[in-house]
């Protein structure tokens, strides 16, 4: 079957002698309120594209890992041994881990970036701050090294069930869902192993989730441990 080809050429916006912006730590990330603004929206976007889209979330994230069905016709990665069913591309514990990660993050971080471009021109106020703010979103990463955990915002589902960030059109501080918080499957995937592929299951990743009553409820402890 044809497959419309993606390219990772990087994020928009900079050009040949212009500076090139790093990416921030996600602690230091999420006090850029512009910048950590607009990636929420962005990430919050990214998660609504079809899934049978090749930038959706959906896909992207499957490069990773689960759903494990091969990316945009490149076919299955082969395995040794060979394991039952296609267990995706992941690299980790390989010599391969570099090259094979860091395009994928550029990826995921280019998608975000053109989303948050578009988003940054809905703003009234400051227009082009906000489009300065796109311009130099770059994927924040969390150093484990200096911080015992990343920030609370990324999956206290207790206290962050939205965020307070600036909305378009006047920049006015605001409540927006936590899209770190879940994924809402567009679909029920088809690899899901058993007991996942039930349906109480399927309607949303869940964080460290048991059932609880008759309804899957996260563990924040088991998070924090």
């Amino acid at each position: 079957m044809a497959t419309r080809r993606v390219i990772t050429s990087g994020v928009a916006g900079t050009s040949p002698g212009k500076a090139v912006f790093n990416r921030l730590e996600i602690n230091d990330f999420i006090k850029k309120e512009k910048q950590f603004s607009l990636y929420v929206q962005a990430l919050a976007r990214l998660m609504t594209v079809p899934i049978n889209t090749p930038e959706s979330f959906y896909q992207i994230a499957g490069i990773h890992g689960a759903p494990y069905v091969a990316y945009n016709g490149a076919g299955e990665a082969p395995h040794t041994p060979a394991p039952a069913r296609f267990l995706g591309y992941c690299s980790h514990s390989s010599v391969l881990f570099p090259t094979w990660h860091r395009p994928y993050v550029a990826l995921i971080e280019q998608e975000i970036q053109r989303l948050a471009m578009d988003i940054a021109k809905t703003y009234e106020s400051f227009s082009e701050d906000w489009i300065d703010a796109a311009v130099e979103l770059r994927q924040p990463y969390w150093d484990w090294s200096s911080t015992a955990g990343p920030p609370r915002e990324l999956y206290d589902m207790t206290k962050f069930e939205t965020l307070q960030i600036l909305l378009a059109p006047k920049g006015a501080v605001g409540p927006f869902p936590n899209p770190f918080l879940r994924y809402k499957f567009q679909a029920a995937p088809a690899d899901f192993p058993t007991p996942f592929d039930q349906p109480i299951w399927r309607d949303t990743t869940h964080r460290w989730g048991e059932i609880v009553g008759g309804v899957v409820k996260d563990s924040l402890e088991d998070l924090d441990m």
